[in-house]
């Protein structure tokens, strides 16, 4: 026989790293409630985790006291005497304040040096315990821990509750806990109020000091201020006297006379000033020497300009000093009212008490946390498997990850069914089991009437259609790995076959690990296919005649050595050539496609090949693989038999969990 390519449908192979589209909604919830026992897993464990956590919990008891904050306006004066609010501090600023203030491990440490709590028994297990800074410690951290803060939206209320194992130790840190905040508060608004009164008292001696300073340089320039004014006003006269008499006017020479006087009076002032101190001294020579080249009347001018800036610079620092002095003598007084009564106060509107149950542990909360929590905990588990899961579920996936045609689909294997195929796994090689229980796994003997029975002659009918008859006389079987019924599916075939009137040889082709003889209950210690190739034996010595009517089995015989050699030859080829000439039709059952090279050998010597692929099973990457190995070996599969597809879909295709096919690493050792 000539080798032959396999019969190629016209759909054209979608490239191996293609995507498959989205599965269906209804096949995602189907995988959903197979695995809904994860879930159901997952809800058991929260909830067995939430009762552990009650069961070990210490239960803790809530002492909650209650605190109103009282707030008075404070006034404070800038150096104008205005009076200015930007700096208060504003009431909800003061609320916040206090609550993060009880939030502090100063207050806490306060409440662990307390007598009456490292006296108490119920917080402080003995005496020498609480002379240990570690157990002080350790009680700090607890009542941080344990101690919540909260403000009352919209009031100036403030709620401290404290969880504490023993009702009545609760009770006590929490009064504890509140007494030292307000007691830390009293001590640190008198200290802040002394000090501020302090520090106004040395801030007003400096500013009367500067003051005075002020006033007495001051004071010395008012005298030549007034002389000043009064050579002014002789000037005003003597010019008004000019426009009416000459110089030598009597008049004129009285005005100028008394002019000159004045102007020795200012010079005499200015005299006293620069030896009234150093300071003024200095100011004056430094002045003077920007003059050049200065005449009498240069000098006089300046000397009178000098004397009024300088009138203004005095003036301008006691209006200063004096609106200083002032203000700070109101902050004093607000500071000795202060001292008084403090801006803020707290009181406490409702003393502490005592849940009457335990707070801690929540149990209804821990039990609804720990069930919402396994539930999403399964939840997500399950579409975390899903996501990872690459295995085919239809048969419109399989179409578009292949680009092959699904020629038939069968359904999963009843409870029934199953039991049957563990019965005749059960009986050994020599017993013969009654005739009702030997064709289990031949589903068009032992339940013809089945859903799969009919899906079984539905493919055989629709590789029928595949080309002309004598283009698919003989037809191999195979799939990418163990286990994915390709005997069950073998076998099937040919009995579909046989039962239609056409004579038909099954021939094993697995030489490794053989199954098609436990399918039909035969022992495998007769010649087949290996005597028959590498011994010539003629095919009626090698072939189970009419195990069903029309339909022979060639077995695989005895072992092989190397059966990819085997096969690989010009032996198989004439097998079926010879076949042929007696056979209306040949099926080849062949081993997996990824795990030996059989398969790829054979292949090209039939005319059909069709690839057996299991539902929920098969990986995507499995199955492009072994289209691959075939196009290697210019084999093209006719179309692909989808197996163990679920029955609990219409929109979808379902398929048949055929037999335990195991393959080890080591394919083919144990026979």
């Amino acid at each position: 026989m000539d080798k032959k390519s396999a019969v190629e449908p016209e759909e054209e192979p979608i490239e191996s790293g293609a995507t498959p589209q989205h599965r269906s909604l209804v096949s995602q919830f189907r995988f959903f409630l197979k695995h809904l026992w994860i879930v159901g897993l997952c809800l058991l464990a929260g909830l067995l985790l939430a009762i552990g956590y009650i069961l070990t919990s210490i239960p803790l008891y809530r002492s909650t006291i209650v605190l109103q904050v009282a707030q008075q306006q404070q006034r404070v004066y800038d150096v104008a005497g205005s009076s200015n609010n930007e700096d208060n501090l504003k009431g909800d600023d003061i609320l916040n304040t206090i609550t993060q203030t009880l939030k502090l491990q100063s207050v806490y440490d306060r409440v662990a040096n307390d007598p009456s709590i490292l006296e108490d028994p119920d917080i402080v297990p003995s005496a020498e315990a609480a002379k240990d800074p570690s157990v002080r410690g350790r009680l700090v951290g607890q009542l941080m821990e344990n101690t919540a803060v909260s403000l009352q939206h919209g009031t100036r209320l403030i709620f401290v509750s404290v969880d504490y194992p023993v009702p009545e130790a609760a009770q006590k840190l929490a009064t504890t806990i509140v007494n030292q905040f307000i007691a830390a508060g009293s001590e640190s608004d008198i200290s802040t109020s002394h000090a501020r009164t302090q520090f106004l008292l040395e801030d007003v001696g400096r500013t009367k000091i500067s003051l005075q300073k002020a006033e007495d340089g001051l004071q010395i320039y008012r005298e030549a201020l007034r002389q000043k004014q009064r050579v002014d006003d002789q000037q005003k006269v003597v010019d008004a006297l000019s426009q009416r008499y000459l110089d030598a006017h009597p008049k004129m020479i009285e005005a100028r006379s008394l002019l000159s006087d004045l102007e020795r009076g200012v010079d005499a002032e200015i005299k006293k000033i620069i030896a009234s101190s150093p300071t003024e001294a200095t100011y004056w020579a430094q002045s003077q020497s920007t003059l050049t080249s200065p005449t009498p009347d240069d000098i006089f001018s300046s000397e009178l300009k000098m004397v009024e800036a300088r009138a203004n610079v005095f003036q301008r620092e006691v209006d200063t000093e004096s609106a200083l002095f002032e203000s700070l003598l109101k902050q004093m007084r607000d500071a000795d009212v202060k001292t008084e009564s403090a801006p803020v106060e707290v009181h406490v509107v409702n003393a502490a008490h005592v849940s009457r149950v335990p707070v801690k542990p929540n149990k209804p909360l821990v039990l609804i946390v720990g069930i919402l929590g396994g539930l999403v905990s399964g939840i997500g588990i399950v579409f975390l498997l899903q996501n990872l899961d690459s295995s085919l579920h239809t048969a419109e996936e399989l179409e578009q990850v292949t680009g092959l045609p699904v020629l038939g689909t069968i359904p999963l294997l009843s409870a029934r069914t199953a039991l049957g195929r563990s019965r005749r796994k059960s009986t050994t090689t020599h017993e013969i089991p009654p005739d009702d229980q030997r064709y289990q796994d031949i589903l068009l003997i032992s339940d013809p009437a089945g859903i799969a029975a009919e899906n079984i002659r539905s493919f055989r009918a629709a590789l029928d259609l595949i080309g002309k008859e004598e283009d698919h006389r003989t037809t191999l079987f195979s799939s990418a790995l163990p286990s994915e019924g390709k005997t069950f599916t073998s076998c099937n075939f040919a009995v579909s076959l046989a039962q239609r009137g056409a004579r038909t040889l099954l021939i094993d082709a697995d030489l490794r690990r053989p199954g098609v003889h436990t399918r039909f209950h035969l022992e495998n210690n007769r010649p087949g296919l290996t005597e028959h190739v590498a011994l010539g034996m003629d095919l009626e010595q090698t072939v189970h005649a009419n195990v069903i009517e029309n339909l022979d089995l060639m077995l695989a015989g005895g072992r092989c050595p190397n059966p990819a050699e085997f096969l690989g030859g010009t032996g198989f080829a004439e097998t079926i050539d010879g076949a042929l000439l007696k056979y209306d039709r040949i099926v080849v059952d062949s081993p997996p496609i990824n795990l030996v090279s059989d398969t790829r050998l054979i292949a090209p010597f039939v005319h059909t090949v069709c690839l057996v692929v299991k539902a929920q099973s098969t990986s995507r990457h499995a199955v492009r693989r072994a289209l691959s190995l075939l196009e290697m070996a210019q084999v093209r599969p006719a179309g692909i038999v989808f197996n163990c597809v679920p029955k609990w879909s219409v929109d979808e295709y379902y398929g048949y969990q055929s037999g335990q096919y195991k393959y080890g690493e080591a394919y083919g050792e144990k026979r």
